[in-house]
């Protein structure tokens, strides 16, 4: 399994981004949504798997992780094979995903950061004192909980205007 991490990792690292995203200054971390897809169509189009999916199964989880269960989608399956079809995501008023990126942060005292699936082992090693930190439980799950719901009261408020 670590061997497809990092022929996944290495694979993406031998592409090179989108333009606007080689550049590291103060404007280039400021993107746009419309540039933020660009890298993520840039990283879709590797059509990478999940390297912790074998026969099609999780090999790490019982129940599928959130980041996987993330997205409703309503059309033709053709498109998640990358085929001809139509496929449309629902649109949620809080993306999970985005609240723990915000909790993280706090936590941290650093800005939100994602890592892509196939890098996760080279953060971590990059980053080990992180894992080790810890919080009091009943704190984190009040904070998490106050950031859903003000995402949530945002989110609609913005739908229904």
């Amino acid at each position: 399994m670590f061997r497809a991490c990092l022929l996944a990792a290495q694979r993406i690292l031998n592409q090179k981004p989108p333009e606007q995203f080689i550049d590291q200054t103060a404007e280039a971390l400021q993107a746009s949504p419309a540039e933020l897809n660009l890298v993520s169509s840039w990283y879709a189009n590797f059509k990478l798997a999940c390297p912790f999916l074998y026969n099609g199964v999780c090999t790490i989880y019982k129940q599928r992780p959130l980041a996987c269960r993330e997205y409703f989608v309503k059309g033709s399956a053709e498109v998640c094979r990358g085929e001809r079809g139509t496929a449309e995501v629902v649109q949620m008023p809080v993306q999970l995903p985005n609240a723990l990126a915000q909790l993280a942060s706090e936590l941290e005292d650093t800005s939100a950061e994602a890592v892509i699936l196939p890098l996760t082992l080279v953060w971590y090693e990059q980053n080990p004192e992180r894992a080790e930190r810890t919080w009091p439980a009943t704190m984190v799950v009040k904070r998490f909980f106050e950031i859903v719901k003000e995402m949530a009261s945002k989110n609609s408020t913005a739908v229904v205007a």
